[in-house]
């Protein structure tokens, strides 16, 4: 069986059905009944892959009958679910609904939520294609229901592994469901319907990058003792967890009634007194709860407390059958059907990868799959732009006048400067909307309301302080009592020291010697510039070993702006591993930590009017999710910050130091609001011969608050 389950993830089917043949027989032989049905399962799974659905059928069929000797209902729910798999695949589709539904009862039996919510949502989906839209979105509403009240983390483990699916999926069709009843009745509020669905996904997104084990909710309490109700209630978690865990295995041994009665009402207990907890935790500790729960979308406060007659809000959703654009403003709400996921994304990836041609030709690699010469990809950019731009905004270029634009966009679109898209109704002659429009991202709708509700100023707080130019190596020449004996001892620990680190680095395509990070490029005169903007004791430069995460974590609290200038990494993979690279080692060479993660960017007390990621080497998957990014900005705006500014790409030097000088001159010297210091910054650029190509300022993008 192992060597027919390489055979098979190798793609190499037909080899592995012989290796599966050569199984059965040996397990019939030894009157294995229940080996024998999870192979034949097995052999079914295979030649489905392989397109062959009668025979999958076939041996679904026989593996079934195999284990009602046998008995095992955990096998036997997962052989409903392909046999359902397989009844579709030939167009049986009442067969296939037919499978599902026992599936749902055995699932029920065994306590098994997350397989119980994939058969709703195999039913939901095949009930959405026969246009049975009612009966689908009652299984999709109930396998959210499912997968929401479960760890994020459990839930995406065992999606993926057992099912090649994901949480995503099941808010796509559910979006879709309530789109299509919005053409069919647009009145009726199902377009609006959909928009709070879309912001439920991003807030499910959040949880799923946070658990609380990780995040110190304690730090925030706003009670005394909220932090031993909340170690309580991890532990109360897990021990459900377990408890489930063993009831599941009681199911499948066919324990006595009795038993598994028993531990039924014991895990009953368990859940009651777990939301005795919760009730107390909500009550002393308001942030925990705000980041614990899926927090309702709230269309009325964001359209009469957050927007104003001259701000519009433009929220996108890519799909695989279809996208949708909702634009928001103080007094309705409009939405748009658009292409489907694989044509945005294809332009979008392209234009990325022509404004930023520079670099990708400095590196050797093609652009667009072709090879091109820098005047070729400026010449093609205004082209796709304006395909890209007539896509995105003409559905509402009317509605756009010369108002702020707050996009919160999704997939690949969050790594495409909207400021250097044309005007949809000027594509004729290249204007890009940052003339006409202040521009800023969210990475929810929610967030705003979030940013508004919990900053705080600090009044005592000083100007900036500068995080730039850590340390990444022990044998980097700036550590003292260096000696050639030691060297290979300590390149063997910063090895092991930095394997997380080094796996984002790898998942997202950022080369890495053997001694790890190459020194970052020195961004002196970008600092020396702001810094000259302010009193000495206004600013502080944390540099080198200073660079660190616990002169972080000591000072986070009391500037006004932290500007870091250090590697970032955006990881779509595994966007948990997403952070910044600071000083991973002190000046004697001892290694430590310095990788600061997404929780740990959570935990940080940033009541910061500005954390800027300028200079910032951001390395961004190729992976168009783009989770790794979005949850990057987000934990800093969670953790206290109103707004983060980032740079899509990395710009020439001298580009991205005349940009930040203007840009902190207007903000931090003449008070205007950090969106607007930006666009007139940029503006500023656009004029110069020297930047007024795109790639100079078009990636600089602010996310959070713009007033």
């Amino acid at each position: 069986n192992d060597l027919a389950n390489v055979y098979r993830d190798n793609g190499e089917g037909r080899k592995a059905i012989e290796f599966y043949s050569d199984a059965l027989m040996l397990h019939k032989q030894n009157n294995d009944l229940l080996s024998t049905a999870i192979t034949a399962t097995e052999v079914g799974k295979t030649h489905l892959d392989l397109g062959d659905g009668d025979k999958a059928v076939g041996f679904f069929t026989e593996a079934y009958k195999l284990n009602q000797r046998g008995g095992n209902r955990a096998v036997e729910a997962k052989i409903f679910y392909h046999l359902g798999s397989a009844l579709e695949f030939n167009y049986e589709e009442e067969k296939a609904i037919a499978a599902y539904k026992q599936g749902i009862v055995v699932a029920k039996e065994l306590k098994d939520q997350i397989q119980e919510a994939q058969f709703h949502y195999r039913l939901a989906l095949l009930q959405k294609r026969r246009g049975d839209i009612k009966d689908s979105q009652i299984n999709i509403e109930k396998a959210i229901d499912f997968i929401e009240n479960l760890p994020s983390k459990v839930v995406r483990r065992e999606l993926e592994i057992n099912y090649a699916s994901n949480v995503s999926n099941y808010y796509e069709v559910y979006r879709d469901l309530l789109m299509q009843q919005h053409k069919l009745s647009p009145n009726n509020g199902y377009d609006i319907a959909a928009l709070k669905v879309n912001e439920q996904a991003k807030a499910y997104a959040l949880l799923d990058l946070m658990t609380p084990s990780q995040v110190n909710f304690s730090a925030q309490a706003s009670a005394q003792g909220s932090k031993d109700l909340v170690l309580q209630e991890r532990e109360l978690k897990q021990l459900i967890n377990d408890k489930t865990a063993r009831l599941i295995k009681f199911n499948i041994a066919e324990r006595s009634i009795d038993e598994i009665g028993e531990a039924e009402k014991e895990i009953k207990a368990l859940v009651s007194q777990l939301k005795e907890l919760q009730a107390e935790i909500k009550q002393k500790n308001p942030h925990y709860t705000k980041f614990s729960e899926l927090k309702a979308f709230d269309l009325k406060q964001i359209q009469e407390q957050i927007l104003d007659p001259d701000t519009v809000l433009l929220e996108y959703s890519l799909g695989n059958e279809q996208s949708y654009l909702w634009l928001v403003t103080q007094t309705e709400v409009k939405s748009f059907s658009l292409p489907k996921r694989s044509e945005i994304e294809g332009l979008a990836k392209y234009l990325q990868e022509l404004i930023t041609a520079r670099n990708l030709l400095a590196k050797g690699e093609n652009i667009g799959g072709r090879p091109m010469t820098l005047e070729s990809a400026e010449n093609e950019y205004p082209k796709i732009a304006t395909e890209l731009s007539k896509i995105l905004l003409s559905p509402i270029a009317e509605e756009l006048g010369k108002k702020r634009l707050v996009i919160i966009s999704d997939g690949a679109l969050q790594y495409i400067p909207f400021n250097a898209l044309p005007e949809p109704n000027k594509v004729d002659n290249y204007q890009p909307l940052l003339v006409e429009h202040e521009i800023v991202s969210l990475p929810s709708a929610a967030t705003i309301s979030l940013v508004r509700q919990e900053h705080k100023k600090n009044k005592e707080a000083k100007t900036v302080m500068f995080i730039a130019d850590p340390v990444f190596s022990p044998i980097d020449n700036r550590v003292k009592n260096q000696g050639f004996q030691t060297m290979d001892k300590r390149i063997n620990e910063l090895e092991e020291a930095n394997l997380l680190i080094k796996k984002s680095a790898k998942e997202i395509g950022l080369p890495l010697t053997n001694q790890g990070f190459p020194k970052f490029n020195v961004v002196s005169d970008e600092i020396k510039q702001i810094s000259e903007l302010l009193p000495a004791e206004e600013n502080k430069q944390m540099l080198s070993f200073n660079a660190s995460l616990s002169n972080l974590n000591k000072e986070s609290s009391s500037y006004r702006v932290i500007h870091f200038a250090t590697y970032g990494l955006a990881n779509s993979q595994h966007p948990e591993l997403s952070g910044l690279v600071l000083s991973l080692t002190d000046e004697q060479g001892r290694l430590q930590d310095g990788f600061l993660q997404i929780h740990k960017i959570f935990n940080l007390t940033l009541p910061t009017e500005l954390v800027t990621l300028s200079n910032c080497d951001m390395r961004i998957a190729k992976n168009a999710q783009a989770e790794g990014l979005t949850g990057l900005t987000r934990s800093f705006i969670y953790a206290g910050a109103s707004r983060v500014m980032i740079n899509l790409w990395n710009t020439n030097d001298a580009a991205s130091t005349e940009l930040m000088k203007r840009f902190y001159q207007k903000t931090l010297k003449e008070n205007q609001p950090p969106a607007v210091a930006l666009r007139v910054a940029q503006l500023e650029m656009l004029q110069d011969e020297r930047y007024k190509n795109p790639f100079y300022w078009a990636g600089f993008q602010l996310q959070g608050e713009w007033r």
